[in-house]
């Protein structure tokens, strides 16, 4: 009881975070340093939140009350225009990351939709190739691909990788939903009908 108290306490004197009641948060950062930015995400989602070193930047975001997972994916999407991102370690660790270059963190491979998380971290999905060849998948889904997202070609011809925000990812597996299909069957050849004689 007294840790939860605590934790009421500690949110409701924090100048960045304001609890509008038991399930809506306001966010409220100007000029915020990153480190602190940080250390909201992590009251906000119960997990030890790391810092890959030399990232830093002052954050500014306001936010009318909102839920409290809507309001943990705005931070994480709000971080990501400074092209930084949030890696799960494990269950119960998050680490933010530069999203130049190859990250020096290991990033989660999913294989399962279902399980690709809320929000805007950096994830490695598997993307299976239904119908089409991969380089046709590949072209398609390109024009979509921005910021550090990125195609991994691995040695199965049958499997694309994608690197990017879960968000993104969700976004591709839609285009990959209306490309990827079946080519239309040619009709079969009917015969013509035979010209009748002019009497």
């Amino acid at each position: 009881m007294k840790r939860i108290l605590g934790l009421v306490s500690l949110l409701l004197l924090s100048p960045c975070l304001l609890w509008a009641g038991e399930k809506e948060v306001t966010l409220s950062f100007s000029n915020t340093p990153l480190a602190v930015v940080l250390d909201q995400y992590a009251l906000l989602t119960g997990k030890t939140v790391l810092c890959q070193p030399g990232l830093g930047a002052t954050v500014n975001l306001t936010s009318k009350p909102m839920p409290k997972q809507k309001a943990i994916e705005l931070i994480e999407l709000t971080l990501t225009m400074f092209n930084n991102f949030f890696v799960a370690l494990d269950d119960d660790t998050m680490v933010l990351v530069s999203g130049g270059g190859y990250p020096t963190f290991p990033i989660p491979l999913i294989t399962d939709p279902k399980k690709i998380p809320p929000g805007h971290q950096l994830i490695i999905y598997q993307m299976n190739v239904r119908h089409l060849s991969r380089a046709q998948l590949s072209s398609s889904l390109q024009a979509f691909i921005c910021g550090s997202a990125r195609l991994i070609t691995p040695p199965d011809e049958k499997i694309l990788l994608v690197q990017a925000p879960a968000s993104l990812v969700r976004g591709l597996l839609a285009v990959q939903d209306l490309v990827d299909v079946p080519l239309e069957q040619p009709a079969p050849n009917t015969p013509l009908p035979k010209a009748e004689k002019a009497r």
